[in-house]
């Protein structure tokens, strides 16, 4: 799965968000999210750090897959959201 796929993933399964909430919440557009998700668009750094910061997710998860997708409870803020 790449990053792009779980990107979708995320939105879709885990957060049950709609492309244009989910774009909100990180800052760019619908049709950016669409692109990002269907490949034809690279998550940029910046992205890969917001999504981090604002699901709490798992950054080594986000790139590669592996681990699981949330930080636990006590490790809610991080260095990505710095």
């Amino acid at each position: 799965m790449t990053i792009n796929e779980r990107v979708r993933l995320l939105r879709k399964e885990h957060l049950n968000l709609t492309l244009d909430a989910f774009g909100k919440k990180i800052g760019v557009t619908k049709p950016a999210v669409s692109d990002i998700e269907r490949g034809r668009n690279n998550v940029t750094e910046q992205t890969i750090r917001v999504i981090c910061c604002e699901f709490h997710v798992r950054e080594e998860w986000l790139r590669t897959g592996e681990g699981e997708p949330f930080r636990s409870e006590e490790r809610r803020v991080g260095k990505e959201c710095r």
